[in-house]
């Protein structure tokens, strides 16, 4: 992963301060590069934004349960590399880039 600040550092950031929840039985994955502001990432059903105060932000994708056919609960979550501050859209379906997402847990 090309990035400036370290995946596992990410993931405690999100455990710890974004999703303050264990993720056991869950998939989190991280795509390689921070996306600028306002930049869309879109689903089967829906598009997201990267908030336009964040100049660049971290997507992070939470499966909350991967174990089920899709329609079931996800989020996108956006995480400003400068100050950490995030967003978390609830979803559906997942986004069409998780193919090219990094897995971050387990």
């Amino acid at each position: 992963m090309q990035t400036d600040y370290p995946p596992q550092s990410l993931l405690q950031l999100l455990k710890e301060h974004v999703l303050m929840e264990a993720l056991d039985g869950k998939i989190v994955y991280i795509l390689n590069q921070p996306l600028h502001a306002n930049s869309l990432v879109t689903s089967w059903q829906d598009t997201y934004s990267v908030p336009g105060q964040f100049e660049k932000a971290w997507f992070i994708f939470v499966d909350d349960l991967p174990n089920a056919n899709w329609e079931h609960a996800c989020r996108y979550v956006f995480i400003d590399v400068e100050t950490k501050d995030y967003t978390i859209e609830q979803g559906r379906t997942p986004p069409t880039v998780l193919g090219d997402m990094i897995l971050l847990y387990p």
